[in-house]
């Protein structure tokens, strides 16, 4: 007897109620208006039927998404431990994408590249000003500002509840993901539940004045345009 290696993926999508039985009469109205329009090609009425079918396939999807954010609201809100269900919830509405194209270049040599160059630029044959002379601009400042009477150099202010919602509402609303895979478009549809403690979270990070190392991590994906695929060379 062999001993056979089984794959087994185990998923933490949480499991959320949300399709109501309106939601199903929808779509099988949609369904229904889809085969009216499909059957009536060619028809006088073909450009009626597709309208119509358009603008209830709409109406529905905007019923889904209340519905779903309705339902992810209350799931949150009623959890023991909000914050562990809230990323589980942004984990499994991000949708995150793999590239199954095997890479040319594997991602150390691409790192080390980059890290390199940066130590191998000479600033002061791309630049008229001197860099001791930057400096000292830099430490005039500082300097200044230090013995400046004003108390308000360097000085934060408690950061509000509505400071947070006004930053997220101006945020675009985009599907680009970080390294954890949170996007600004997941942001801001959870931001109503999740200000308090993000307001909590920034106050802390003032206060304390200590960045948290998870938010320096930052991904960079290379889009590959023209030239050898195996070339770093820019």
């Amino acid at each position: 007897m062999q001993n056979k290696l089984v794959s087994v993926n185990y998923s933490k999508r949480p499991k959320i109620s949300w399709f109501t039985p309106e939601l199903r009469l929808f779509k099988n109205v949609v369904i229904a208006l889809y085969d009216r329009f499909k059957n009536g090609k060619g028809t006088p009425n073909e450009n009626t039927y597709k309208r119509e079918y358009l603008d209830v396939k709409k109406l529905c999807r905007t019923k889904i998404n209340q519905q779903k954010r309705a339902a992810n609201e209350y799931y949150v809100t009623n959890s023991s431990n909000k914050f562990k269900v809230a990323w589980n919830v942004i984990k499994s509405e991000s949708n995150t994408k793999k590239c199954s194209k095997e890479a040319s270049i594997d991602s150390d040599t691409f790192n080390q590249y980059f890290v390199n160059l940066v130590s191998e630029l000479n600033l002061s044959k791309d630049t008229n000003v001197p860099v001791q002379c930057a400096k000292d601009l830099v430490s005039k400042f500082v300097a200044n500002s230090v013995n400046c009477r004003s108390s308000s150099y360097f000085k934060w202010r408690v950061v509000q509840v509505e400071d947070v919602l006004h930053c997220l509402a101006k945020l675009s609303p985009s599907r680009m993901e970080d390294y954890y895979g949170l996007s600004n478009k997941v942001l801001k549809d959870i931001g109503d539940i999740i200000v308090e403690p993000l307001t909590t979270l920034l106050n802390i990070i003032l206060e304390q004045g200590v960045y948290p190392s998870v938010l320096k991590v930052t991904k960079v994906i290379p889009v590959y345009k023209k030239g050898d695929t195996k070339s770093l060379e820019l």
